[in-house]
């Protein structure tokens, strides 16, 4: 209704996991500048390195990676939904992409932003 979302009971709920979840996992860096929960997805920018002065491609710990950290989200919100007998499946996996620059960052960064104002076009709606 006018360009904004009514969330249920699970929207709510994984807005405060999104939310949370860089204090969950206190030992790395995670920073998720902007997320938008919408009635069938959501949408997020995340940062994460558990050492930030580590090389960027060295193979490290397998809990501390974005996989891991999507899993978490998905365990808690399906968790949730469990003990409160509501009716939920995640479709599996997610799709990733890579930010390689401040143009790309601006890019996906606006469109999660206007994601909201664009539900209505979407082909799922």
């Amino acid at each position: 209704m006018n360009n904004e979302m009514s969330f249920t009971l699970l929207g709510i709920e994984l807005q405060k996991i999104i939310e949370n979840t860089p204090l969950v996992r206190n030992d790395q860096y995670i920073d998720i500048p902007i997320y938008t929960v919408m009635p069938n997805h959501f949408h997020m920018i995340i940062t994460l390195n558990y050492k930030i002065d580590c090389h960027q491609h060295y193979f490290g710990v397998q809990r501390k990676n974005l996989s891991s950290v999507i899993r978490g989200i998905k365990s808690r919100l399906t968790s949730f939904a469990i003990k409160n007998n509501i009716s939920f499946q995640w479709q599996s996996g997610f799709y990733e992409h890579i930010i390689q620059n401040e143009r790309a960052f601006s890019k996906i960064y606006d469109y999660i932003q206007n994601n909201v104002i664009n539900w209505l076009a979407d082909r799922f709606y």
